[in-house]
């Protein structure tokens, strides 16, 4: 999650401001043969956002002209690099 978590501060950082948050995949210390909890897809996504936010408040005061990121909040996000 931490890599997560830094994935997304780079991408405000960098000016993004269209955030694709997908929190039903499987991390390393999950087990694939389960199906995952709703309650934690729900709270990763709440972290990822607040970081998200958070790293845009300070980002805006550097760059006042920048928009606001929109989320999109989804499991069918494909996997990174194409399946």
């Amino acid at each position: 999650m931490d890599e997560s978590v830094e994935l997304v501060r780079q991408f405000v950082l960098a000016g993004f401001n269209k955030i694709h948050l997908d929190t039903s995949v499987h991390l390393g210390d999950n087990n694939i043969k389960e199906k995952l909890d709703t309650k934690l897809i729900t709270r990763r996504g709440v972290i990822l956002c607040g970081v998200a936010e958070n790293v845009f408040a300070e980002f805006k005061l550097l760059n006042l002209k920048t928009i606001q990121p929109v989320y999109i909040v989804a499991s069918e996000v494909p996997i990174s690099g194409g399946s």
